[in-house]
């Protein structure tokens, strides 16, 4: 049982890691915004917006020991999510927000480009108790 908490501690490193890594990476080449107008202003605010985001997330990854950093890392998408949800249920149905929140979600996911970990051990143990 201790084996496989510490196998698990260490594999969630490992991600946390990756994470922070791949984070500085896209940060490192985050274009800096135009000064234009029209669709291109839009594109380069969203590009703004996600470095922003990204980079508060890893501050606050580096403000803490890395066993909180961690547990951050796995809750934090579901603050986004929670995020993304609400915005996009105030965006026109015409644009079908849901569709585009899924499709960036996929994006994002598939970016990540983590091999992930398969736990294969039965948590279906057999403890019937013979009586005699």
């Amino acid at each position: 049982m201790c084996g496989e908490l510490d196998e698990e501690d260490h594999s969630k490193g490992d991600l946390c890691h990756r994470f922070l890594e791949r984070a500085n990476a896209v940060l490192a080449r985050s274009p800096a915004p135009a000064t234009g107008h029209g669709e291109s202003d839009l594109n380069a605010y969203l590009d703004k917006l996600f470095a922003d985001v990204l980079g508060r997330i890893v501050r606050d990854l580096l403000a803490v020991d890395a066993r909180q950093a961690c547990d951050r890392v796995a809750m934090q998408s579901l603050v986004l999510g929670r995020l993304a949800g609400f915005i996009a249920g105030h965006a026109p149905l015409k644009e079908d927000p849901l569709r585009k929140l899924i499709e960036a979600t996929m994006l994002g996911y598939g970016e990540a480009d983590v091999p992930r970990i398969v736990h294969d051990h039965d948590h279906h143990h057999d403890h019937h108790h013979h009586h005699h």
